[in-house]
């Protein structure tokens, strides 16, 4: 696990340790270099930017992140756990890229 990236993250954002390790590759928006945070502190999203000193390195845990997904869907991974009623409503979503934990 990339401790010195987490805790990086947390500083540069400003995220609790709960967010951090709840972040999948969905709440990156590298394009805009903003972070969404679902479900934060009373359950409110709010969009925080990503300091250019942790673009590399979050690049690099999303190509690593990437990797896994790959070898865990050809050994037959099942997915995820997602959040509310997601997995009724898209069946195939727990096995897609964007759903994966970042950490």
């Amino acid at each position: 696990m990339p401790y010195r990236l987490i805790i990086s993250l947390m500083y540069g954002c400003g995220l609790r340790i709960s967010e951090c390790l709840s972040l999948r590759v969905n709440n990156y928006n590298f394009d805009m270099k903003v972070l969404t945070i679902h479900d934060g502190k009373r359950k409110k999203d709010r969009t925080v930017p990503i300091p250019d000193a942790l673009l590399n390195q979050l690049t690099a845990q999303l190509q690593r992140v990437f990797a896994l997904h790959k070898k865990d869907c050809r050994s037959g991974y099942s997915g995820v756990f997602l959040p509310n009623q997601l997995k009724a409503k898209y069946k195939n979503a727990a096995r897609e890229l964007i759903w994966q934990w970042f950490f």
